[in-house]
């Protein structure tokens, strides 16, 4: 049996990683009706024990954080701040952990009125782009990855979200607190 070069090595890498991802990106891949279809397992808030990351009829503003996450406790304040001017957008928290209790009591102490969610393999993480701590995504009703309106990385002002999610509204025709 021949050694593997170097480079023959790294290609047979790159295959397989680009099979696998292909794999996986066709089943995370936005839903019928243009709503994305990842959902994910509710740690705490209110809602289901699966969360949708998408809804047609709202403006959709996720929050990519985790409870070691030191800026991540302002960042939900400002989420918030903006959800308490904008109560009809559809606020999702993700994390990358895994660990319910700990996220349901770090999310009794820091935590919104809106469903934290648990990504514990990166499918949301690393579908929307979203490595770093704090990142807040605002998408029109029934965006997926790739259609966000707004995109930021620590902490945001209160009212850049909420001028987010009124132009993800009107990117859809829809306003806040209308229906479609």
């Amino acid at each position: 049996m021949e050694p593997l070069s170097r480079r023959r090595l790294l290609r047979s890498g790159a295959v397989a990683a680009s099979a696998a991802l292909a794999g996986c990106l066709g089943s995370l891949g936005v839903g019928d009706g243009g709503v994305d279809a990842i959902e994910l397992e509710r740690a705490a808030g209110p809602g289901p024990d699966r969360v949708p990351l998408a809804v047609a009829d709202r403006p959709i503003v996720l929050d990519f954080f985790a409870t070691w996450c030191a800026p991540c406790i302002p960042q939900l304040d400002t989420i918030w701040a903006a959800a308490q001017e904008r109560p009809d957008a559809y606020v999702v928290s993700v994390t990358n952990e895994g660990n319910e209790a700990a996220i349901r009591q770090w999310w009794g102490d820091y935590g919104g009125d809106w469903p934290a969610v648990m990504d514990p393999e990166a499918r949301a993480t690393s579908t929307y782009s979203a490595p770093r701590l704090p990142t807040t995504l605002v998408l029109p009703p029934g965006g997926g990855p790739g259609s966000e309106v707004w995109r930021h990385v620590g902490v945001a002002r209160a009212d850049a979200v909420v001028a987010a999610i009124d132009e993800a509204a009107a990117t859809s025709n829809v306003g806040p607190g209308e229906q479609r």
